[in-house]
Formats: C-alpha cells, structure tokens, sequence
C-alpha cells in the first residue's frame, strides 16, 4: 500500500541486474531486498505499508514508512498473525470489541499514538518499524528510521531548498491519471501548487467553498490564508469548486467517521 517515488530512478540505477516486465512501481522491491536485505528500505523514497514474505528463512515481514503516513494493523490470534492497512477488513474476520483505555487516550490527546487503537489486541505498527514473524509466531520488532539519526547540523541555502522542493513535487506528480492538489490556501499547498504549475501542463485544484463562512467562525478571518478560489483565478487553474454546507456535513460525516477508524475530535 503506498508509493515510491523514486522507482524509476532506481530501475535505472539497477539496469545491468533488473529488466521489469510491469509499468508498476512495487516491481523493483523485491529485487532490493534480495541484493540488499533489509538495508533495502534505506534507498526508497516514498510512503508504503509493506508486507515481505521470504520463503528461504520463511520470516515474514510487516514494514511501515519512516513518518507512518501508510497504516499497517495487525493482531495475533490462535496460530495466526492477522494484518491489514484498514481495520474493518480484520474485523469481517474477527468480531472486534472497542478498548476502552484506547477511546479515552484518543479523547483526550485528539488522536490516538501508535501502536494503540480503538480495538482490543489490535495494535498498530509504530512509524519506521519492521515486525518480523517467524515459524513460532514469535514476534520480534525493530525499528529501521529514526528521525534524530539522520539530522545534521548543515543550513540549507534558499537555492539548495528550491532544487530539494521542486524535486521532491516533480517525483510525486509522476502518474499516469489526471493529477490534482486539494487547496486549504495555507502556505504548504499554495507553495506547492505554485511548482506544480511549472511542472505540470494541466492538473485541477480541489477547493471547498464553505458557505456561510462568517458565521461558522464567528466573523474572524485568518488573513494568513489565500482565498484558494481567487488564486486559481488569478493564476488562470480550472478548479472543482465543492460546495460544503450543513446538508453536505450531514450527509457525509458518517461516512467519514467510518473511513477515519478513530475518534473525529478536529472537524
């Protein structure tokens, strides 16, 4: 589940070894993890939830990304290790009951830190962590990221940040269906739609037009924040516009709440 962004570049860096017979991205790891082991996760560049099974020392593998973005749940039940990116899939196969110590947690830090859910014995993969299940069903973890680790001391120029930025966009805009970038109008997605439009030739914004604005936040306006509808305008981007109002709200939050798989407390 997930993404790397930089499989192009690494087919081509491995084009003596590796010949892929798909379009798809997730071809190249299993290549890497035969020549690299597991140091193999160091050269992606993307978001995923991985599952490895290696039929030579028949370990299997469970591998989260280095921030978490992906899920990967799992729970140990009889003699199986059950895992899934979603927790309604594990739960067609065992009738979940609700942690209680879990939901209170989540109420009271307005979200739920891993490894915990809202479910009993279901516990979630910690961000750059690996979970190798042996024959035994012994269960050992490692993680394989941390953060402080790899932070320096070096300043980056404005020039060196840009070339690093505008990468970044340009690896993560490769696809092969229309592209589109939801705009909040706070700085992250406005910078970021600003390098799209000279890396892309067409990609539509999604805005949300909040009907009656003022009286959902009681008159203030946050002047730090672009009006995302007048940007596209200005800038000439054909935007979907969605309408969100108290019908919409009303008609969509259950939805919502079923995908989230965590208590919604920031609305």
């Amino acid at each position: 589940n997930g993404e790397i962004y930089n499989y192009i570049e690494l087919i081509n860096q491995f084009s003596d070894e590796f010949c892929p017979k798909t379009n798809s991205d997730v071809e190249i790891i299993p290549f890497l993890y035969e020549k690299f082991g597991l140091s193999f996760l160091d050269k992606l560049n993307g978001m995923f939830s991985i599952v490895l099974i290696d039929k030579i020392t028949n370990i299997k593998y469970l591998i989260r990304d280095r921030f978490g973005q992906k899920p990967l749940y799992f729970t140990k039940r009889n003699q199986s290790i059950i895992f899934s990116s979603e927790i309604k899939a594990i739960n067609t196969l065992i009738n979940l009951k609700p942690d209680r110590d879990s939901v209170l947690i989540n109420l009271a830090c307005w979200m739920l830190p891993p490894p915990f859910t809202l479910f009993k014995d279901v516990f979630s993969l910690m961000p750059g962590e690996i979970l190798s299940v042996e024959n035994d069903l012994k269960i050992n973890k490692k993680i394989w990221y941390i953060l402080e680790d790899k932070l320096d001391k070096k300043k980056f120029s404005e020039e060196e940040f840009i070339s690093i930025f505008s990468d970044s966009i340009k690896k993560r805009t490769r696809c092969d269906v229309p592209a589109s970038i939801y705009l909040s109008g706070g700085l992250d997605s406005m910078m970021i739609c600003n390098f799209m439009k000279e890396l892309i030739p067409n990609f539509t914004p999604l805005t949300a037009n909040i009907e009656d604005l003022a009286s959902w936040t009681n008159g203030k306006v946050n002047t730090d924040v672009i009006n995302p509808s007048k940007y596209c305008k200005e800038n000439n981007l054909s935007n979907r516009s969605i309408p969100i109002n108290y019908e919409y709200w009303n008609e969509n939050i259950v939805k919502v709440v079923k995908n989230y798989e965590e208590i919604l407390i920031d609305s």
